[in-house]
């Protein structure tokens, strides 16, 4: 197509406007003069109307949003709802089986202790016999003392025994040295001691008589012959001797030059000094031996005792005439008091007195149980004995010769072989050599046959002894005196004491026997793991009772005893152990008072129902369930009254055991905090568009979340709820909204009771059975406009005791939520709804071809209660905002009247060019609509018959010039 031709069409289309919109022209325009190729259209403005729309209802605009979440309400109002559902699966504890191997319990011994026997003692044996022995004292005369005395003179003379030794040239005889003697005397001399002794008619002989300190002492005595004053004198013992009979023995010699020799005491050649008046010499008398000498029935001894002496003298003087009638002299003592020290004797035999005599035995046996009617006889253990002991009475050196003791023992003693014993008689014969020392005769035994009465526990058991000594004799002995003087009334002494008399076996006859059972411990040792989720249990019920067996087996016992009974024997169980009603007493003790068959044994079954830890309850560690504890029995059991031997009964031996069937926990109340993680879900928002735009704040007046969850365990929940709008996955600043609720535990485990909350910023309009939660803030939610909304729910388990079932077939806390907001908005609710008209470009290139400036009028009549302001911004084809055009804003769109109805609004928008071509580029406007509410209809509902109308017109202000130079 040419351009001439596009022109002309152009022309056409003007011309054709021009006609359409007559009422827009001039009156000052004259259209008979013919056209002009300038012409001025529209006076000082033209407008023409592009859209007259029908009522626009608000339903209409909102279904057009496709927002599932607003819902209209049965009264026509809106509201933004949304629902939804999440479930959190908590991982269940699994069943917890406790499998206990059968207890075996240490063998409980016993011995009947309460049936022992005591130890039998009976009496000691004590008698005793004299032994006469005879006075063997003699009668002597002592031996005398020995005092003899022997005096030896020499007479001075002249001139026989005197020669003078003259001088030459002396003439006087002073002056002559005279030598006297030398005089020379053997003298010979005896003693005669007599010893004489009458003997007793046990005295046989005198052997030997010892003597105690007997010193003989010799002086010679020349005392006066110093007392001549020769001049120089010469003395000698040529030889001193004195002969005691064989018999005597004498030791010791002193003195110069002695000797002795067999019984003789000798001194040879003892010179004695001038200036010694006295020489003295000694030796002792030992004893007297007369073994040899006969004597009957008396001793008379009697022997002399001879001594001599050689004695030699040479002297000098020179004064004769002084010594003549004086006389050489010396004189010689013998001197010795004798004392007998000892004497050996020999006895005739003799004879003891003969003794016989009886003692009588009786002693009671005390601490005889009370069990015990009747003892027959009694068994002893091995070293039982009586002993017999003699000790030495002091006879030594007697010796008994002949003669026997003769003991007539207790018959009731069982005494067992015994060389002299004659054990049917119970008569022990001792010889003579046999009867000084011990003899130790078993017992195997002792006859009691006795009777017991009741309520008393002692029995007397009585016998006789009898004894007889005879013929007692004692042989002859050397001995001596001085040990047979102390030997008068010399006694021999019997004892005899049983001991180690403890009962091995007896045959008795019972009433009941009693047995105490010592206390008896056994462990119960359990380590299962249960749940780390367990802190601690209060009580753990058991899916199925289990049986809790307790077994008594005995043995030992004499076959004639078929039955055994319990006497208050009980058995103490753990606290925690509790049992169906009426097993067990209010202690948790099982107490037995019953019998049974010993070939059957006995058994008892309690039911076991739960463990109960009480207040404190069971600590675990690490989820493990541990239970170290003890079962504790004690009591008696006894049996009836019958024929036995005790050594029957030896030890009877009790074996308890446990056998537990499995025990499977089912309920358990407890300290139980599973870790429950924290709910986090998102949730998009299909909000339309202009309500996200900036600055947009929906000031809602009465928004409601109510949360409603389900909890099916015994476990009380405490939930943080916070809920998070987000635009862009950014958190919205002061939008956050926190509430913390309180979630009831399960009524019937495993079933979910529902705790309902109503979350608002008020009391107002809380619905039945929802609990209301104040949440002031709560309207800070959407208060601008996010595109989803994080929900974070944070459970803790609550409280310190919670109940599970293990086998529950469900453990789940279920949460349903709902967020209702009537679109009722207050005063501070403002959006911006922002959208673009595009494609304009050919819709106004042919005006703007002749202007550059238009206006856009909007006649908006609206019963929404909002306020509606625009914004526009001019863009080209690439949607990119236009520099060299401004537009003018218009008036806001009035709301709807406080009656609801409808107000009208003009808006006028104009569009000017401030730089060349610039509206040739126009294609588009991008513009916003601002929304608020007016103070005067704050709290206004949007309801679905509120709408607005909408007529657009374009307007030229100053109207158009056409020049026909412009079409070519």
């Amino acid at each position: 197509m040419t351009t001439k031709i596009i022109s002309r069409m152009r022309f056409i289309l003007l011309i054709g406007i021009v006609l359409s919109f007559t009422n827009c022209i001039d009156d000052e325009y004259d259209l008979s003069s013919g056209i002009n190729t300038e012409m001025s259209v529209g006076g000082d403005s033209l407008s023409f109307p592009i859209i007259q729309t029908t009522k626009i209802f608000l339903d209409s605009m909102m279904n057009s949003q496709d927002i599932q979440m607003l819902k209209r309400l049965a009264d026509g109002t809106y509201s933004f709802q949304m629902y939804d559902s999440m479930q959190m699966n908590l991982g269940s504890i699994a069943p917890v089986t406790l499998s206990i191997a059968p207890i075996s319990i240490a063998p409980i011994s016993s011995n009947f202790s309460n049936i022992e026997l005591p130890v039998f003692q009976l009496n000691p044996i004590n008698f005793e016999t004299l032994v006469n022995i005879p006075d063997f004292s003699v009668e002597s005369e002592l031996i005398k003392p020995i005092d003899v005395s022997y005096t030896q003179k020499y007479p001075i003379d002249a001139p026989s025994n005197i020669r003078r030794n003259t001088k030459s040239g002396s003439s006087k005889i002073k002056s002559e040295n005279v030598i006297i003697g030398p005089f020379r005397k053997i003298a010979n001399q005896s003693i005669t001691e007599l010893l004489f002794f009458r003997y007793p008619n046990a005295l046989k002989r005198i052997n030997k008589v010892t003597f105690k300190n007997t010193k003989v002492t010799l002086t010679f005595d020349k005392t006066n012959t110093n007392q001549l004053n020769l001049v120089s004198q010469s003395d000698t013992i040529k030889e001193f001797r004195i002969d005691f009979p064989a018999e005597y023995k004498i030791t010791m010699p002193t003195g110069l030059n002695s000797r002795i020799e067999g019984s003789s005491f000798i001194i040879k050649n003892a010179p004695l000094a001038k200036g010694v008046n006295i020489f003295t010499a000694s030796f002792y008398i030992e004893s007297l031996d007369m073994t040899d000498y006969f004597q009957f029935e008396t001793l008379n001894y009697n022997k002399p005792i001879n001594y001599s002496i050689d004695y030699n003298f040479v002297g000098v003087t020179d004064d004769l005439s002084s010594l003549i009638g004086k006389d050489v002299e010396y004189n010689v003592s013998l001197q010795a008091s004798p004392v007998v020290n000892d004497i050996e004797i020999e006895t005739n035999s003799f004879n003891s007195d003969m003794k016989s005599g009886s003692i009588s035995i009786s002693k009671i046996i005390e601490n005889i149980p009370t069990e015990i009617s009747e003892i027959k006889t009694v068994t002893f253990e091995d070293n039982a004995k009586l002993q017999i002991y003699v000790p030495d009475p002091g006879l030594n050196p007697f010796t008994f010769s002949s003669g026997i003791c003769q003991i007539e023992l207790p018959k009731s003693i069982i005494f067992k072989p015994f060389n002299g014993l004659d054990t049917a008689t119970n008569i022990l014969t001792t010889p003579y050599n046999e009867i000084i020392g011990t003899k130790d005769l078993g017992i195997s035994g002792l006859k009691v046959n006795k009777t017991i009465p009741e309520g008393q526990n002692s029995i007397l058991i009585s016998d006789e002894l009898k004894y007889t000594i005879s013929g007692i004799s004692i042989g002859s002995q050397k001995v001596s005196l001085r040990n047979v003087q102390a030997m008068n009334n010399k006694i021999i002494k019997i004892s005899g004491i049983c001991s180690g008399m403890v009962v091995k076996d007896a045959a008795l006859s019972t009433r009941r026997i009693s047995i105490d059972l010592p206390q008896k411990n056994t462990n119960i040792n359990i380590s299962r793991f249960v749940s780390k989720d367990v802190k601690r249990i209060y009580s753990a019920t058991l899916k199925t009772p289990s049986d809790v067996t307790f077994n008594i087996k005995v043995s030992n016992l004499p076959t004639s005893i078929d039955s055994v009974f319990f006497e208050n024997y009980t058995i103490k169980l753990p606290e925690y152990l509790k049992f169906k009603t009426g097993n067990i007493n209010n202690q948790n003790e099982v107490i037995l008072n019953r019998g049974f068959k010993v070939s059957e044994g006995f058994s008892k079954t309690l039911t076991l129902e739960k463990f109960d830890f009480g207040a404190t309850g069971k600590l675990l560690e690490n989820g493990v369930f541990t239970l170290n504890d003890v079962i504790s029995m004690q009591g008696k059991v006894y049996i009836k009254g019958t024929n036995l031997n005790t050594n029957e009964l030896g030890t009877i031996e009790i074996k308890p055991s446990f056998q537990l069937s499995e025990i499977s926990l089912s309920l358990i109340e407890g300290e139980i905090v599973p870790q429950i993680a924290p709910i986090n879900k998102t949730i998009p928002l299909n909000l339309p568009d202009y309500l996200k735009q900036e600055n947009t704040k929906l000031d809602l007046q009465n928004p409601v979340i109510t949360i409603q969850i389900g909890n099916s365990m015994g476990i009380g929940v405490e939930a943080d709820v916070t809920l998070i709008p987000k635009r862009n996955g950014v958190a919205i600043a002061d939008a956050t909204v926190n509430c913390h609720l309180d979630i009831a535990a399960a009524h019937q485990l495993g079933e979910s009771t529902w705790s309902k909350f109503w979350i608002s910023k008020s009391n107002e309009g809380v619905s039945d059975q929802y609990q209301p939660v104040i949440v002031p803030e709560i309207a800070n939610l959407l208060k601008i406009a996010p595109d989803e909304v994080e929900i974070i729910v944070t459970p803790i388990v609550s409280g310190s005791r919670q109940l599970v079932d293990l086998y529950s077939p469900k453990n789940t806390l279920e949460m349903k939520y709902a967020l209702n907001v009537p679109l009722d908005f207050g005063t501070e609710f403002n959006i911006n709804y922002a959208d673009t008209l595009i494609s304009l470009k050919e819709k106004l290139n042919d005006i703007i071809k002749y202007t550059r400036q238009i206006e856009v009028i909007a006649i908006i009549n609206n019963t929404i209660p909002l306020n509606l302001n625009f914004e526009v911004k001019p863009l080209n084809v690439l949607n990119q905002e236009i520099s060299g055009i401004t537009i003018e804003s218009a008036d806001s769109i009035t709301s709807c009247n406080i009656d609801g109805t409808a107000q009208k609004s003009n808006l006028n928008l104009t569009i000017k060019e401030t730089e060349n071509g610039s509206l040739d580029q126009l294609d588009a406007f991008a513009f916003k609509v601002f929304a608020t509410k007016s103070s005067t209809i704050a709290g206004m509902p949007l309801k679905v018959d509120q709408y607005i109308t909408l007529e657009i017109r374009v307007r030229i202000p100053d109207g158009i010039t056409i020049n026909q130079s412009t079409t070519n």
